[in-house]
């Protein structure tokens, strides 16, 4: 895991592990990257989607208007 949980007082606190390799950091780097990465090329498949949509349904409107 990238950080730990420790209790302290009555709160949580979240605090980052200082012995983490350098390899380690670039290893979560590069999946951060690669899911960002994957999170813009679906957002640009779900507006394709939606775009398409709408002109199945503006042509559908269209033609019944004749």
């Amino acid at each position: 895991m990238a950080g730990l949980f420790s209790r302290q007082g009555e709160g949580l606190v979240f605090f980052w592990r200082s012995s983490m390799t350098k390899s380690a950091s670039l290893i979560r780097f590069v999946l951060v990257v690669a899911l960002v990465l994957g999170s813009i090329q679906a957002g640009k498949a779900a507006i394709d989607s939606v775009q398409a949509s709408v002109v199945q349904h503006q042509t559908a409107l269209a033609q019944a208007a004749k």
